[in-house]
């Protein structure tokens, strides 16, 4: 990587072609670094000998894996900046930071002999003075740092195993050789008694967006690791978007500022609306409410009914909340594929044949149904969830899908049963695996609570993408120091929301949304192919748009507009003051762009007379398609 070196105003000239120096016109800044360790070796996780767990399939063992992240790096902290008569020095603590640990090796366990350094105050010189004075210089004015390790307790490379992070508590400023500042603080506070605002680590905590998140006591929900989406419940997003943030500065006047924060939200990514995942309700043969948690009983149930957390009046309006611009269903089911009450996780795409909703006589609801096609490419009528889980039991699990193929050399009774184990695959041959699946019940039951497709946000404000400010007060504390008076509060509140086509929505515009997850994205959509198999069953894939993804940016939520108001007074009406609205470019209004063409294929025949002779026989394929992102 590249480090600052220096900052040029525009009327900068170097007089001598020499770099920053004395004798150049304009203005200059000259950033120099301390290299503090040549190998600082590093690794995820820190702990000896432990490796990041990464699931596979949930009924196979054989594929679970563990990984680190090791690596040796240099380490350069700022020295000094120069200016042309000024000089700031930092000074870095000698003893380092309780924190922020090396690793002895590859194999991780803390080095407490590697400790990263923190700033303990900046100095500022004349230089003048620096260079006739030298170490007895007295600094015109510094900046002092004050230090705790309140937040986020319990992380593994800390000296001290019920300590956190480095937390910054106090800044005050000294001038010469005065020390009176020290009794001038600025101090900072952010409830860390308090759990909910500084709970302790936890390396699962945090959801797609590298937000902290917690489900503790959230029973609606699956584990952490099976839901990494955001949760759409703004008290619970709010919650979680002030963890670990700052809450209030102490001022040296006696005043105070609060800081509230609320999570970020969005409308749209890019130029499209955000999606979110519903949990499904059940499933039917009709539009009926019975339901149960079977995707097939005789007949395929290819209705999916939902309970939606926006009410809604009208099929249209169901539709143009929750459906709109959706061609393909994404869905996401924990099916019982070998009907042994083991679940997978089973995903895929189908067309939607219909959707309604039921009223049941009142005049909203939020009762819906949504009917999924029956797959193009089957003759007969099966649902396209429970295909899915026969295809995914028959190319990720056939130890299940045929028993006996999986054999233990050493073990004569797998032979055995590699032998009983024909009798079925005979019957598959004969009746078809898809045909003999379902007569065995499997792919049939889905555990509802872990099984979700993905639609429209409805409120066009979808949570995520770290915090923002919700407001600033100032109070003076004015009734601390004389008892009959009162305290009095400014400040602004800031509002992310506009007006657009009569509805209130969020102005939040995602540029992207993160990869973990990616499967709650609007623009990841399926790009279907087949592969034919002769005497075995055909296989129906798909590929994910976008393609390119690596060239989309990065995640980040920005907003359109931002309306700023002071605080309001309920006793305050004919004099109060208004509002500004700062509005803003977003990737919205400048989309990424790509596609692709179709795949031209310009196959090259041979001479018919030199084939029939065998005579330099020569027969090419020649195939282009073009991509822009």
């Amino acid at each position: 990587s590249f480090l600052l070196t220096e900052i040029l105003s525009p009327d900068y000239v170097d007089n001598t072609g020499n770099g920053i120096t004395p004798d150049d016109r304009g203005k200059a800044y000259k950033i120099n670094y301390s290299r503090i360790y040549k190998d600082f070796k590093w690794r995820t996780p820190i702990e000896l000998n432990k490796a990041t767990y990464n699931e596979g399939l949930k009924t196979n063992h054989d594929d679970d894996k563990g990984s680190i992240v090791y690596g040796e790096k240099e380490i350069w902290l700022t020295h000094s900046i120069e200016s042309k008569n000024m000089v700031a020095v930092f000074i870095l603590s000698e003893e380092g930071r309780e924190d922020a640990l090396g690793v002895m090796g590859f194999n991780g366990g803390t080095d407490e002999s590697k400790k990263l350094k923190k700033l303990d105050r900046i100095e500022l010189y004349s230089k003048s003075e620096l260079r006739e004075s030298g170490a007895d210089a007295v600094p015109i004015k510094t900046v002092h740092f004050e230090y705790s390790y309140e937040l986020c307790k319990g992380v593994p490379n800390q000296v001290e195993s019920d300590s956190g992070k480095l937390t910054l508590k106090a800044i005050y400023f000294t001038y010469g050789k005065s020390t009176k500042g020290k009794l001038n603080k600025y101090t900072f506070d952010y409830d860390a008694d308090e759990t909910e605002s500084n709970p302790d680590y936890n390396s699962k905590n945090y959801d797609r967006w590298g937000s902290y998140k917690n489900h503790d006591g959230l029973t609606d929900y699956p584990a952490i690791e099976d839901f990494s989406y955001t949760l759409q419940d703004k008290a619970k997003a709010d919650e979680f978007a002030a963890v670990w943030n700052l809450k209030t500065i102490h001022l040296p006047s006696g005043g105070t500022i609060h800081i509230t924060y609320e999570s970020d939200d969005y409308a749209y990514v890019m130029d499209r609306r955000a999606t979110q995942m519903f949990f499904i309700n059940g499933f039917s043969n009709s539009s009926a409410t019975s339901t149960s948690n079977l995707l097939y009983d005789g007949d395929p149930n290819n209705f999916i009914h939902l309970e939606v957390p926006k009410y809604v009046e009208s099929v249209d309006e169901f539709r143009e909340l929750y459906l709109e611009g959706i061609d393909y269903l994404y869905y996401k089911c924990f099916v019982d594929v070998n009907d042994d009450d083991e679940f997978e996780y089973v995903t895929g795409y189908a067309e939607i044949a219909n959707s309604g909703i039921n009223l049941g006589g009142a005049d909203s609801t939020n009762d819906v149904w949504i009917e999924m096609a029956n797959p193009t490419f089957l003759d007969e009528d099966e649902n396209p969830i429970a295909y899915s889980s026969w295809q995914f039991l028959r190319l990720n699990l056939p130890e299940k899908a045929y028993p006996g193929s999986s054999v233990d050399e050493e073990d004569p009774i797998d032979y055995i049963k590699a032998v009983v184990g024909y009798i079925p695959s005979f019957l598959d041959l004969l009746v078809g695996f898809n045909n003999m699946a379902k007569l065995n019940d499997k792919g049939k039951k889905v555990d509802l609570d872990k099984s979700f497709i993905r639609l429209n946000n409805p409120t066009f404000q979808k949570f995520g993408g770290g915090s923002r400010v919700k407001t600033i007060t100032l109070s003076d504390n004015w009734s601390q120091m004389v008892d009959s008076q009162a305290s009095a509060e400014y400040g602004q509140e800031y509002s992310y929301t506009k007006v657009e086509n009569g509805r209130t929505i969020s102005s939040g515009v995602a540029s992207y949304e993160p990869v973990v997850g990616k499967d709650e994205n609007p623009f990841v959509e399926p790009l279907f192919y087949e592969q034919k198999k002769f005497l075995a069953p055909d296989n129906s894939y798909y590929a994910e748009l976008p393609l390119g993804e690596s060239l989309y940016p990065g995640a980040t939520v920005g907003y359109s507009q931002v309306r700023v108001r002071n605080l309001q007074y309920e006793d305050v009406k004919r004099t109060a003051t208004g509002y500004s609205i700062s509005e803003f470019y977003t990737a919205r209004d400048f989309p990424t762009i790509s596609y692709f063409t179709a795949l031209q294929a310009e196959p090259v025949k041979p001479n018919p007379i030199l084939k029939i002779l065998n005579i330099n026989v020569k027969e090419s394929l020649t195939a282009s398609q073009g991509f822009v992102v």
